[in-house]
């Protein structure tokens, strides 16, 4: 299958997924997260805010913001780019922007990139050795280029969603692991923070 007709399967498969299931996996994911010595070692943390039935990890979002760890979140820009901008409460600091999304508010002031310890990432699919399938518009890609290049990229995701291979490109940027309700999967060693 190429990319757009996976998509749409993965798309679909998550949509359908049963609310009680996606409620019991988001949760077992955000204690993996938590339970992670990278997340123990992370001070700025670029997190998301679910959209479209992706993983639910407001526990995690809180978490940082009540544990005194800085959480950012994507604010999409034009040309299909996004900045990390702290925020510190999930209502007050955010808005409904784009594609439905909630984001910073535009007071809100991005950070710099190479601030950021770990990345928190949610994907349409993703593959055994770490390469991720997203909504098809880049934004994590050129994102993560900025970022250092010891920033943990951790993918989000349910377990149906970790394939055996997709097809990807050079400048595809791999994830060190990705975590579901069943396994945390690690790809890439790297240097400890």
């Amino acid at each position: 299958m190429n990319k757009a007709q996976i998509r749409e399967d993965m798309l679909a498969r998550r949509k359908a997924l049963p609310k009680e299931y996606a409620r019991t996996a988001s949760e077992a994911i955000c204690s993996a997260i938590i339970e992670s010595d990278v997340f123990a070692k992370s001070q700025t943390v670029l997190s998301y805010m679910p959209y479209g039935n992706e993983v639910a990890i407001k526990e995690v979002n809180l978490l940082l913001i009540n544990t005194g760890k800085r959480l950012c979140v994507p604010r999409t820009l034009l040309n299909y780019d996004m900045e990390a901008v702290p925020v510190d409460h999930l209502g007050s600091d955010l808005i409904q922007a784009r594609f439905g999304l909630l984001e910073p508010a535009p007071h809100k002031k991005a950070i710099k990139p190479e601030k950021i310890d770990l990345i928190l990432i949610p994907g349409v699919a993703f593959d055994q050795t770490g390469n991720r399938l997203g909504h098809g518009r880049g934004y994590y890609d050129r994102f993560l280029l900025k970022c250092r290049k010891d920033a943990y990229k951790l993918g989000v995701a349910f377990d149906f969603q970790v394939l055996s291979a997709l097809p990807f490109e050079s400048y595809d940027i791999r994830m060190n692991a990705v975590v579901t309700e069943k396994a945390f999967i690690h790809f890439i060693r790297q240097e400890q923070l």
